[in-house]
């Protein structure tokens, strides 16, 4: 989801033992064009917008989208982003696996307000060098709310939590300066559909 030009398929394609169809879901048209090989289908849909059935992969695959799908208030970005791993699960076949590392911030308060001022940002174009999100605005879950969605739609999908791993990133000393990006870092999340639909019990990791 979101693969851009496909080079991480690519990669595993090169990689994989056995017989390799990869797909990459882009909103971005552009990409169409710049795939690096030919073998890869490229779709143009949204994760919150597709009509692909369900069960469509074997595994799905993405990285730091979550924290680009906003709305009007930070509740209306949680429904997004709960809808966005609802969808993942949902175009998981029954024993696949779905893969993937989101960008969070480890302080409720702090990604709060990169949500808001990154809203402020973009709508007066503000530029400023120690809070630098350009034309985009972003809301980062913290380890818990990230948790509590992938949980909760694991219960509803019939998955299991097989990895669940949070880092903490090393940030340049301009960012340590504001305070607001300080403490960001990676959720590493590995979920495996239950084969026969039922969720099994969840590991703490």
């Amino acid at each position: 989801m979101g693969g851009a030009s496909g080079v991480f398929l690519n990669q595993v394609r090169q990689t994989s033992g056995h017989p390799f169809e990869g797909t990459i879901l882009e909103v971005n048209d552009a990409y169409r064009t710049k795939m690096v090989h030919p073998s890869l289908r490229f779709l143009e849909a949204s994760i919150l917008d597709n009509d692909l059935p369900d069960g469509s992969f074997d595994i799905v695959t993405f990285r730091h989208i979550l924290h680009h799908l906003v709305g009007g208030s930070v509740q209306d970005c949680l429904a997004l982003q709960r809808k966005a791993i609802s969808e993942l699960l949902r175009l998981t076949r029954p024993g696949g696996y779905v893969l993937f590392q989101e960008q969070i911030h480890f302080v409720k308060p702090f990604s709060r307000a990169v949500f808001h001022l990154s809203k402020l940002a973009n709508r007066y174009k503000i530029r400023w060098r120690y809070f630098e999100t350009g034309t985009v605005v972003i809301s980062f879950l913290t380890p818990g709310e990230l948790s509590t969605l992938v949980d909760e739609q694991c219960g509803t999908h019939g998955a299991t939590l097989e990895k669940r791993e949070f880092t903490r990133r090393q940030v340049q000393w301009r960012w340590r300066l504001t305070l607001l990006m300080n403490k960001v870092g990676d959720g590493l999340f590995l979920l495996k559909k239950s084969p026969n639909g039922i969720q099994e019990s969840l590991e703490d990791g």
